[in-house]
């Protein structure tokens, strides 16, 4: 008889090529903080995790598991006329190469997994800002801003989307960064090294203030191609904001920028102002471990990262916290 291990070493190869499931299924996807981490290139930071949710399992996921594969290698093994009866001795075998056998499938099951994950509605932005104070401004301060937004979208010839752009500014009173939003296609975003530039056609625009949670969007896609400088501190997913205006300031349904089309290309267009965004999220995760630490921080505006806080009834009326003095006013 043949010895088990050279012929497991045999087949180790094929079997390792079949795809075989981990332990999620299709209503399983990756996370928000997942897809962030692979659009910034941290693909090998998800791979582990997968591998060690795949390790840190149920006991009954495991087993599953490897009872599949140690069908698969009793299968083959039993073409070799070896006998297979000490299945036991198979399984040792298995156990002695574990980790060379699942490790390999990794990538395959995290291209399965990207492939499961919907879509998520993302934002970009342009390298534009508008200042705060549109309530008050007149109809030629209007009329000048939105002679900038378009000079900006290169769309300065087309009138079809002034009475539009005006009532967006209108409604954006708190001024804030003029954004696209589109659908992210995960897989498109795995490597974008050599990427120089992203363009739009059809697509959604915005101008929204994420400290404040305010803005307003263009209620109609534009009809024309933008192209702009490329800098993954210009992207984020709206999940990963705070007060972003897909969930938190409009409550849009999820698929409201589909048509926008996104290509990345490798042209270089110049340069790009840098998203506040990136000083918000750092903001944020301060914020988030002070609370997780117990405690809290004065011009922190979020009332529910505050555990000591009263409301004052007196003018002017609103609540305090009592630890950092932080006040919301009515």
């Amino acid at each position: 008889m043949r010895n088990i291990k050279n012929i497991i070493d045999e087949i180790t190869k094929e079997i390792q090529e079949t795809s075989y499931k981990l332990f999620w299924d299709y209503n399983s996807e990756l996370s928000i903080d997942q897809i962030s981490k692979i659009i910034r290139g941290n693909l090998c930071e998800v791979q582990a995790e997968i591998f060690d949710l795949n390790i840190d399992s149920s006991f009954d996921g495991q087993r599953q598991l490897r009872s599949e594969i140690v069908e698969k290698y009793i299968d083959k093994l039993s073409k070799f006329m070896v006998d297979t009866s000490n299945v036991s001795e198979v399984i040792d075998q298995l156990e002695d190469m574990g980790y060379e056998i699942e490790y390999p499938m990794l990538d395959e099951n995290l291209e399965e997994l990207i492939e499961l994950t919907q879509k998520v509605v993302a934002n970009y932005y342009t390298g534009y800002t508008m200042a705060s104070g549109s309530w008050n401004w007149t109809e030629a301060e209007i009329k000048s801003e939105r002679i900038k937004i378009k000079k900006h979208l290169n769309i300065f010839d087309n009138s079809n989307y002034d009475e539009a752009i005006d009532s967006m500014i209108e409604n954006a009173t708190h001024g804030g960064e003029l954004l696209v939003y589109f659908e992210l296609e995960i897989k498109d975003f795995i490597d974008t090294d050599e990427v120089l530039s992203i363009q739009f056609k059809n697509y959604q625009i915005g101008i929204i203030d994420h400290v404040q949670g305010s803005g307003d969007i263009l209620e109609t896609d534009i009809q024309s191609t933008l192209i702009v400088p490329f800098n993954l501190d210009n992207l984020y997913l709206e999940k990963e904001i705070k007060y972003n205006w897909t969930y938190s300031i409009a409550g849009m349904v999820s698929n409201w920028a589909d048509s926008t089309k996104v290509e990345l290309t490798s042209a270089n267009v110049g340069d790009i102002r840098k998203s506040v965004n990136a000083e918000i999220q750092q903001a944020e995760a301060k914020y988030n471990q002070t609370y997780k630490e117990g405690g809290c921080t004065l011009g922190d505006m979020d009332i529910y990262r505050h555990r000591n806080v009263t409301y004052i009834n007196n003018y002017p009326c609103g609540n305090k916290c009592k630890d950092c003095g932080n006040f919301w006013i009515d």
